[in-house]
């Protein structure tokens, strides 16, 4: 169990609080090149601290690594105790696995749902200018959630339901299988912060199941209805899209599960995320259909629907830093820190919404 202090560290949204906390990163080394260079999110405005991934090991500046004030990069000589990998350790031979098959066929990412990614990354932590950050009001909810909005602020008991796929499920955090440093899925972060912050029962039931689309997740809505719940937080996006899904259908699976929902209980309220993308080298990923379910959520807000933007997140910080700094497996989950970017955005909405500021 986290501390207090800790939930909060990791569920306040960077872009508010201008602190980043352990933001992962995964030094890659040329064929040619000597030292590494790797580019952060933001540019520092301080020094910034490294440590491994599993927080057992600091790294010590003018040793281990080098940063200039101004810049968002970080160099590591060759003689640096940071773990750097060649470019080479991230595939295998094509058809050698399971899954990770890369769309041009010639190779396979390295898929490695086992924590081999996470040994192989490093937690960055600095302070920087929030103004760096552009797409706070993109990210804004449009809807209302009058309901859950009476409950928080009365510190009434809430029925929080989560339903989604392995995501949802926190799989491939690294709390899920006991190992260092431990640290909760989304759904866990979301659930604590939510009792701590408004000093209420928090009765959470997580339904999500790993593999799971929409279509199944149409199906379960009498499981749904029998939490009696408050609030649903529906999580599909990753399968429907590596199913090819179309938007129109998606979003229909969508409704129709709020419909079948809100019949048996009235009063309840949604939270719909918009998900995370898959790396886009797979041969399952579908890069055009993650912005089109974010689009046909957005329509579906109003009163008692909201939709946490983690696609926009996401993709924007993919395309400064790479999709390896975020991945748990390679392919398709987040790591420790992709669960906090998840939390976060969810946090962010719900107190946008509810009209309060995060601790």
């Amino acid at each position: 169990m986290q501390s207090p202090e800790s939930i909060m560290r990791d569920i306040t949204a960077f872009w508010q609080s201008g602190q980043m906390h352990g933001e992962s990163i995964l030094p890659i080394r040329s064929q040619t090149d000597v030292n590494t260079t790797v580019k952060l999110a933001f540019v520092p405005g301080d020094l910034p601290r490294l440590v491994k991934c599993d927080l057992t090991q600091t790294y010590e500046p003018g040793k281990d690594f080098t940063w200039e004030p101004g810049s968002n990069e970080i160099n590591i000589p060759a003689d640096s105790r940071i773990i750097v990998v060649r470019e080479s350790d991230l595939y295998r031979p094509a058809h050698s696995q399971r899954h990770g098959k890369c769309r041009d066929q010639d190779r396979d990412i390295f898929f490695a749902p086992k924590g081999q990614y996470r040994d192989m990354q490093t937690a960055v932590s600095y302070a920087f200018d929030v103004k760096q950050w552009k797409l706070a009001m993109r990210m804004q909810p449009a809807g209302t959630l009058p309901n859950i909005t009476a409950k928080l602020t009365a510190g009434d008991p809430v029925n929080l339901v989560f339903m989604g796929d392995s995501i949802t499920t926190g799989c491939d955090v690294s709390g899920k299988y006991n190992v260092a440093p431990n640290a909760p899925g989304y759904a866990q972060l979301l659930t604590d912060a939510i009792s701590q912050k408004f000093s209420c029962k928090v009765n959470a039931q997580n339904l999500a199941v790993g593999g799971k689309t929409s279509d199944w997740g149409l199906e379960q809505t009498d499981n749904i209805i029998a939490q009696k719940p408050d609030l649903v937080v529906l999580a599909f996006g990753m399968n429907d899209a590596s199913h090819q899904t179309t938007a129109l259908k998606f979003q229909g699976n969508i409704s129709q599960m709020i419909v079948d929902i809100k019949a048996s209980c009235p009063t309840c309220e949604f939270m719909l995320v918009a998900t995370m993308t898959a790396n886009a080298e797979w041969e399952h990923a579908s890069p055009e259909l993650y912005p089109q379910y974010r689009e046909v959520l957005s329509l579906l807000q109003g009163t008692g629907i909201i939709m946490a933007d983690v696609y926009s997140l996401w993709d924007e910080l993919v395309k400064r830093k790479g999709y390896l700094s975020f991945t748990a497996n390679g392919l398709n989950h987040p790591n420790d820190f992709g669960h906090r970017l998840y939390a976060q955005t969810l946090w962010a909405s719900l107190l946008h919404t509810v009209g309060v500021q995060s601790m």
